[in-house]
């Protein structure tokens, strides 16, 4: 009797210890879809434009705050803002800035980086109401714009060397004492100075980013306090907006199946006319080109009975200069069917040609959005499927497929040569989960993956057994108690 109440004992024990550590595997199935948006490094140079000082007189967003929202919320980044704009400052006080070993860490880390100085060069020795008609006011300003000069060409030829990779955008400024006299002799010395930034980034392949024209004939709008040069928070938008007018294109392009196109590190890559979206890589090499292939008409998929197309299948081929490569993480989102599949049914699929079949990839379903996302560590031919094989209804309720095609995806070839990385980024990620797929998962080269149908059941598979374990001790127990 005391051997039985301990048996018990323990596998009530047992139980709870299982039960406890069920959530905790569930959770780690499901995965964290926060990690699916990839990560940029922004950082901000500057004076009080960048640190945000306001027309009002306090202090609130600069443009880099906006900047960083936008992509953010358009592009479905996670955008690290070190935002080193400090007000009042100078030329001199960026090239002394750049001394600062966090500062140049956090440059040397950077995939974006904004700058704009200058104006309080000039503003800090002929002040808001200069008099435009004194020749030594002229002296003076011509001087300033000079020293400049010569100091933005060594903050530019810094930064490029810190980080030789990195988009650099300097900004051009707009005429910030709109209200003082001798306007034309001030439009005059802008001019000149904006002419000098200008100049300077071009000849280290910086953008330049021209704000004049945003602000001219509309001073009230943005300036309404006639005694402050600094913008309201609409002034700061409309700035971040020109700026985003260049940044936007760089990490975003939009690509036409069957085409050879440039792309690089930390791009988002979307295939014309889809939701297909590929976030590459932070060690894509420079020079490297993607094309992608329609693939949905190849012999794989229309003679494949088991699945049925629900989204595109596509052949991603990335070619490398020099015989360099990437090791990723690529991230891969496909849009499906979704008002004709339920989430349970569909997933990204990789054609293993070695083997003659396709792969389930596990990846994460953002019902609302209608998409699939995955993280890979190559690409070959990819798509998106729904399983018809096991008798079950889609989620209109109609009976499931027959395996016929009706092509959801448009019509190619797949002759799927190049088994190369590739990835995607899923922006707006929501809480429907499919199942998490980490990188490295997707394709023949990566090694044995546990079939679909066994990582769902694992915990549950693992507590029959233990239960079974613990009864057969119970029962030998008893057995050997009687003996």
């Amino acid at each position: 009797m005391t051997i039985i109440k301990w048996s018990m004992q323990s596998i009530r024990l047992l139980l709870v210890l299982l039960l406890a550590l069920m959530p905790a595997v569930a959770a780690a199935k499901s995965g964290d879809e926060t990690n699916y948006k990839p990560t940029l490094n922004y950082v901000a140079l500057g004076d009080s434009l960048a640190a945000g000082f306001l027309n009002s007189g306090s202090v609130g967003e600069g443009y880099p705050v906006y900047i960083k929202r936008s992509l953010e919320d358009e592009l479905g980044y996670s955008v690290h803002l070190s935002n080193e704009g400090v007000g009042g400052y100078r030329t001199v006080d960026v090239l002394k800035q750049l001394e600062n070993e966090t500062v140049k860490r956090e440059l040397i880390e950077a995939d974006l980086i904004t700058l704009d100085i200058g104006a309080n060069d000039v503003l800090q020795k002929v002040g808001t109401s200069p008099d435009t008609s004194d020749p030594n006011v002229i002296a003076v300003v011509t001087q300033a714009i000079q020293e400049i000069q010569s100091n933005l060409d060594v903050i530019l030829k810094e930064i490029k060397e810190l980080n030789p990779d990195a988009p650099l955008y300097v900004m051009g400024y707009y005429n910030a004492i709109p209200y003082a006299d001798g306007q034309d002799a001030i439009v005059l010395m802008i001019n000149a100075l904006n002419s000098v930034i200008s100049g300077e980034a071009k000849k280290f392949e910086a953008e330049f980013v021209p704000t004049f024209d945003l602000f001219a004939g509309h001073y009230e709008q943005y300036l309404p306090n006639h005694n402050n040069i600094h913008p309201n928070a609409d002034g700061y938008k409309v700035i971040a907006g020109r700026f985003l007018e260049k940044i936007i294109p760089f990490f975003a392009t939009e690509i036409v199946p069957g085409a050879e196109t440039p792309v690089h590190a930390k791009q988002r890559v979307t295939i014309q006319g889809t939701k297909n979206v590929i976030t590459l890589p932070s060690d894509l090499p420079v020079g490297t080109t993607l094309m992608v292939t329609d693939a949905s008409q190849s012999d794989a998929v229309t003679s494949n009975a088991g699945l049925k197309p629900a989204g595109d299948v596509y052949r991603f081929d990335f070619k490398y200069p020099d015989g360099t490569s990437s090791k990723g993480p690529f991230i891969l989102t496909m849009g499906y069917d979704a008002d004709r599949y339920a989430k349970d049914q569909v997933d990204i699929y990789s054609y293993n040609e070695a083997k003659g079949m396709w792969e389930e990839q596990n990846g994460t379903v953002d019902e609302a959005a209608g998409t699939i996302t995955v993280s890979l560590s190559h690409f070959s031919t990819y798509g998106v499927f729904a399983k018809i094989n096991d008798g079950t209804n889609n989620h209109g309720g109609e009976p499931a497929d027959n395996g016929d095609s009706d092509n959801v995806g448009s019509g190619g070839n797949n002759d799927n040569t190049g088994h190369h990385p590739g990835t995607h980024d899923n922006n707006g990620q929501s809480s429907g989960s499919h199942n998490s797929a980490s990188p490295g998962n997707g394709g023949a080269e990566q090694g044995g993956r546990l079939p679909d149908t066994a990582s769902p059941n694992a915990p549950f598979i693992l507590f029959g057994f233990l239960l079974a374990a613990a009864g057969a001790v119970l029962i030998w127990r008893n057995k050997k108690s009687l003996n």
